[in-house]
């Protein structure tokens, strides 16, 4: 066997996790590949002698490109294109488990073209790959969507979070769950330093948006990775109250009272998320503490207009107030309604009740 394929089949035997102990250049290879994951010895050293070991066979083989003809050069051309992407493939599903390889592995068998140009390194081409993967509930379809949010593409990325959003399945939701928290602890150990703050904010605005999917989706098994998340991002340096909302509105969709002691933490938060014209020339305003208080609601299904919400029903329908004395009247007829009632049977619960004309005090906020 030419030496170069050798090489090819080593790596991609240790990257899919499937490689058998063995001695040689492959005891090698593991040592290299060891020694740059740990900071062993001198990292860099390691990963030079490592790219050399696998990267100078091939190039050896192929050889000068030029000294081919033009129709040669054309064949081998895809096929160089084609080892980059079978390398991140392996690369990918040496991290899922043995069912979700399983069913990458029948992917293949059926679309080998397609999955090739999902990890392409053109973000174009993986563009129109995403597009074209056959959305099949219970098949790698799922699977290969989160891939694509994970892209290293903002563009591939954001398209990958719209088509996750019309289409979750099992796979889809399970792959978002491990991909925000993989993202939380990712930031939260500092690993992005002064020059990658960009990558930082980018794939924590992605991570909050993967969460209002997975509350759109009603994804129960997420609840402990989503209030993890709020909480990490209440205090991250590049907090933004409108996409916190969007992720109590994820809890607001569970309907998990687990998560009301964090919801109510926010109650008196006063972080504007929006602002609209109203019918009678009315402003509606939503806080972050509005926002929070209207999932409350939600999660103890209770009306939000007996204590004053407005809902903005000709535009988009969200809820919010129209002046500073009925929201703070709503919020502490809900945190007395909250202390008198969490403990209780849902059945032995009390009405909320708002003292008579706070809910619709005469005053409103004029544009």
């Amino acid at each position: 066997m030419p030496s170069y394929l050798r090489y090819l089949l080593i790596l991609a035997a240790i990257l899919s996790g499937d490689a058998a102990p063995s001695r040689g250049d492959d005891a090698e290879i593991r040592k290299l590949i060891d020694a740059v994951a740990t900071g062993q010895d001198s990292g860099q050293d390691a990963a030079d002698k490592l790219i050399e070991m696998l990267a100078a066979p091939i190039a050896d083989a192929f050889g000068a490109m030029e000294s081919r003809s033009v129709e040669q050069q054309l064949r081998l051309r895809p096929v160089l294109r084609r080892l980059q992407a079978q390398i991140r493939i392996r690369l990918f599903r040496a991290n899922l488990a043995q069912p979700q390889r399983r069913l990458l592995d029948a992917f293949a068998g059926d679309h080998r073209e397609l999955l090739e140009q999902l990890f392409d390194e053109n973000e174009y081409v993986r563009l129109e790959a995403l597009h074209r993967i056959p959305l099949e509930p219970g098949t790698a379809a799922g699977i290969l969507i989160v891939a694509r949010v994970d892209d290293w593409n903002e563009t591939v990325a954001e398209q990958a979070l719209e088509v996750a959003r019309e289409f979750h399945d099992e796979h889809v939701l399970s792959g978002l769950t491990r991909y925000v928290a993989d993202v939380v602890g990712t930031l939260r150990s500092g690993v992005y330093g002064a020059n990658d703050q960009d990558v930082a904010r980018t794939v924590g605005t992605w991570a909050q948006q993967a969460i209002g999917i997975l509350g759109q989706a009603k994804h129960r098994a997420a609840l402990p990775v989503i209030t993890d998340a709020i909480e990490f991002f209440d205090q991250w340096r590049y907090r933004d109250p409108s996409l916190l909302a969007e992720c109590f509105d994820a809890l607001g969709a569970l309907g998990d009272e687990q998560s009301a002691p964090l919801l109510v933490r926010f109650l008196e938060q006063r972080d504007r998320r929006f602002s609209r014209s109203a019918a009678g020339e009315r402003t509606i305003v939503q806080t972050l503490g509005d926002a929070a208080l209207l999932n409350l609601l939600r999660i103890y299904k209770l009306p939000p207009e007996p204590v004053g919400f407005v809902s903005d029903t000709e535009r988009s329908g969200q809820f919010g107030f129209c002046d500073e004395r009925t929201r703070a009247a709503a919020q502490q007829a809900f945190s007395r309604w909250y202390e008198a009632n969490r403990a209780k049977p849902a059945d032995q619960r009390s009405p909320l009740v708002v003292p008579p004309g706070a809910a619709s005090a005469p005053s409103a906020e004029r544009r």
